[in-house]
C-alpha cells in the first residue's frame, strides 16, 4: 500500500480517504476496504442498504454513531468507539454520523465488492 488518494467531499458532509486509488480490492472482487474519515458534527449519508454485500466498520479514532433508520425517531443507535467493530449484514438498513466534537475514523469493508 504505497499511495493514498484523497477524494473531494461528498455532499460537503463526508471526507473520505481511500486506500490504493479508491478501493483496495482483491482481484476477484471478494472484498473491498476503505479508510473513512468523518469530521466532527457530520450528519453522514442518508439511510440506505446494500442489495449484494455485507459491510463492516472498525473504528480506529473517535466515536462513530451507527443508526437503525426505522428506529431513528425512537433514538435507536450505537456509539462505537475506537477499537469497536460493527457488522451490517446484506439488506440491513443503516447509516452513521459523527455528532461529536472530535474527528472519527473507521476502516470499512464490503464483501463481495459491488457498485453499492
Amino acid at each position: 500500500m504505497s499511495s493514498r488518494t484523497a477524494l473531494t467531499p461528498v455532499r460537503r458532509l463526508l471526507f473520505t480517504t481511500l486506500l490504493s486509488h479508491g478501493v483496495l480490492t482483491l482481484p476477484d472482487n471478494r472484498i473491498g476496504t476503505a479508510e473513512i474519515t468523518v469530521p466532527p458534527r457530520t450528519p453522514g449519508p442518508p439511510p440506505h442498504w446494500h442489495e449484494m454485500h455485507d459491510e463492516t466498520f472498525y473504528v480506529t479514532k473517535g466515536t462513530i454513531r451507527f443508526h437503525i433508520p426505522e428506529k431513528i425517531g425512537m433514538g435507536a443507535y450505537l456509539d462505537a468507539k475506537a477499537g469497536d467493530y460493527v457488522v451490517v449484514p446484506t439488506r440491513a438498513p443503516h447509516t452513521f454520523s459523527n455528532p461529536f466534537d472530535v474527528e472519527g475514523v473507521f476502516i470499512n469493508t464490503y464483501t463481495p465488492v459491488s457498485n453499492c
